[in-house]
């Protein structure tokens, strides 16, 4: 799955930007609502950081870094899914 460390270090980061907007919005939101906050977040840093690329820095927009973001949040997002279904019943 992971060919460099580039593609480990986007899923990090969109996986950490899921956490850590998850943790504190659910301390204004309910779980489920900071759950998909969270996902959100992650696909917005995602492409965020790509259009910063391509209109600060120069370079060209990554599909397969936004994609490694974007799957770092996903999976995250799976996972608080689970949990919640999981608590619930």
């Amino acid at each position: 799955m992971f060919k460099t460390i580039d593609d480990e270090m986007h899923f990090s980061a969109g996986l950490l930007a899921n956490f850590f907007t998850f943790f504190l919005s659910s301390i204004v939101f309910t779980q489920l609502t900071a759950t998909f906050i969270g996902l959100v977040a992650g696909i917005a840093a995602a492409i965020g950081k790509e259009v910063y690329d391509k209109k600060v820095k120069k370079t060209k927009f990554d599909w397969r870094d936004a994609k490694f973001t974007i799957l770092g949040a996903s999976l995250l997002f799976t996972v608080l899914i689970i949990l919640y279904i999981i608590q619930n019943h």
